[in-house]
């Protein structure tokens, strides 16, 4: 009966959530990694927060048996949240991917702490470039060159560079995928890896930190591969923005925004002209920390020569509406009265 005890686990956070878990989050081991997994006697299995990999107990004598491997374990990250990238500060770039490891490869040594980034959080050091390179796709039995459509990861076609009997080449971008005439993908490269769509970012874990010394059959001291590795997203900060809109018959002379919590301040800008209704623009002072679910409670307070009226814990802006302006970010949201 196979036994199974853990080698290693990723585990993925945010602070932008309030239990860290990100929703729709997709690790998959790339097909070469499949293949090592399988053959290694380990065990993958993706977690609520990321992955875990098991080795079978009856086949190695220790953890460090399974480490001696050697091997490099490759993941794609996909995340299917659309609105990801507005909640979380990144230096992500158009031509780029995040690319972490448990290597520093510049040192060529284990990163310290076990984060899988160079920073705390996700930063430009982490992020791999994609680069031109010259590829070559075998053209199988009953295949024809004209049946293969290359696009790169900006969905632009790619003539061939050259053509043979047996196989068709391109140069192009380091990460694309090409398809066959029935417009099955067939594969992304993307820094030698092989994934079935663009990733957000690859995951590479090293299993070697420890040498086995045979002259005299024991391990050398030496660090050991580390059993829970993480990678944690910083949520970013926006100005709160309210366009106020007056659809009524009531005059409104001044208005204000009052925090209950928190103490966040708004100044209110130059009124919008409208043909219909007067729109008046709130802004926060400062930048606030995006939340998955924010604590404070905002009351819009209307004033007029009759006096104040009080509309008590009026909508949070929303992380769907993030935009950048003038190197400044906002979230909006409109409040009709």
């Amino acid at each position: 009966m196979e036994d199974y005890s853990l080698l290693f686990s990723i585990t993925i956070k945010h602070n932008y959530f309030t239990d860290g878990n990100i929703p729709g989050l997709i690790i998959e081991p790339d097909p070469v990694t499949k293949k090592t997994l399988s053959s290694l006697h380990f065990v993958f299995r993706q977690t609520i927060s990321g992955i875990n990999i098991f080795y079978d107990t009856n086949y190695y004598p220790s953890k460090d048996y399974a480490l001696y491997e050697g091997k490099k374990l490759t993941f794609s990250l996909i995340i299917s949240d659309h609105d990801f990238k507005n909640y979380t500060q990144l230096p992500l770039t158009g031509n780029s991917i995040f690319c972490f490891s448990n290597i520093n490869k510049s040192k060529g040594k284990l990163k310290s702490p076990l984060n899988l980034t160079v920073k705390d959080f996700p930063d430009k050091e982490d992020l791999y470039q994609l680069k031109p390179s010259l590829f070559t796709i075998p053209i199988n039995k009953g295949m024809k060159a004209a049946d293969i459509k290359m696009i790169d990861v900006f969905e632009k076609n790619i003539p061939p560079a050259s053509i043979s009997g047996k196989e068709i080449s391109y140069a192009a971008a380091d990460g694309f995928c090409y398809e066959n005439q029935k417009k099955d993908t067939i594969g992304l490269y993307v820094n030698s890896f092989i994934f079935k769509s663009k990733p957000f970012a690859v995951i590479e874990i090293f299993l070697f930190e420890k040498r086995f010394n045979s002259a005299v059959n024991v391990f050398e001291k030496g660090k050991n591969v580390g059993k829970n590795y993480a990678i944690t997203f910083d949520s970013r900060s926006a100005r709160w923005r309210y366009y106020i809109v007056n659809k009524s018959d009531v005059k409104v002379d001044n208005l204000s925004i009052k925090s209950t919590k928190n103490k966040i301040m708004f100044v209110k800008k130059e009124s919008i002209s409208a043909v219909e209704n007067p729109v008046f623009v709130l802004v926060s002072k400062s930048a606030i920390k995006m939340q998955q679910y924010s604590n404070t409670t905002l009351d819009l307070i209307l004033t007029n020569n009759k006096g104040s009226n009080v509309l008590t814990n009026i909508q949070i802006p929303s992380v769907k509406t993030f935009k950048t302006e003038n190197k400044t970010n906002f979230i909006d949201t409109y409040i009709y009265i």
